[in-house]
């Protein structure tokens, strides 16, 4: 996806325009403006700044990438710049793709190249295990202020397990 940055006057002069080829990520623009601003990047921020690689000091922040490729599948990915994984969350399907030789995912590898499955697959669950996950019926449950029209549109969606009311 195709990225324009426009930096401070004072890195202008330093730069030359140029296309990086660098694996970045949406999560990575926040980290980038702070930093080239000089404010300090919250810990809880998952991305990392491109400043480094904008300056010209750098050529890469990530080696490999962690994508949600779609909702509605329940997909995961995580991509280098030469192979991409997806898997199903139910463990029902995945496709692996040599992304030089096969740019538009064409051309499902997953039984041919099983080593690069394993690799990538035992990277996606080292990843998925950093990831913080949360229970929103606990976080609602010690909020408690919730309308009941938000509960009823988060339930119809899925996200909230009907409750059952007591009785007290």
């Amino acid at each position: 996806m195709p990225l324009l940055i426009r930096v401070p006057k004072e890195m202008r002069g330093q730069l030359q325009p140029r296309k990086i080829n660098s694996l970045v990520q949406g999560i990575d623009i926040a980290p980038t403006i702070l930093d080239i601003l000089g404010i300090e990047i919250p810990e809880t921020f998952q991305g990392c700044s491109l400043k480094e690689i904008i300056a010209g000091r750098e050529t890469q922040v990530h080696e490999i990438l962690t994508l949600g490729v779609g909702v509605a599948d329940e997909t995961i990915a995580i991509r280098t710049k030469e192979w991409k994984l997806i898997s199903w969350d139910d463990g029902s399907k995945n496709a692996l793709y040599n992304l030089v030789k096969d740019p538009n995912e064409e051309n499902n590898l997953i039984d041919l190249e099983i080593d690069w499955f394993n690799k990538l697959n035992k990277q996606l669950d080292n990843w998925l295990q950093t990831i913080p996950h949360y229970d929103l019926n606990s976080l609602l449950e010690k909020k408690k202020k919730i309308s009941p029209r938000l509960e009823r549109m988060l339930e119809k969606e899925g996200y909230l397990e009907k409750r059952v009311k007591s009785n007290e």
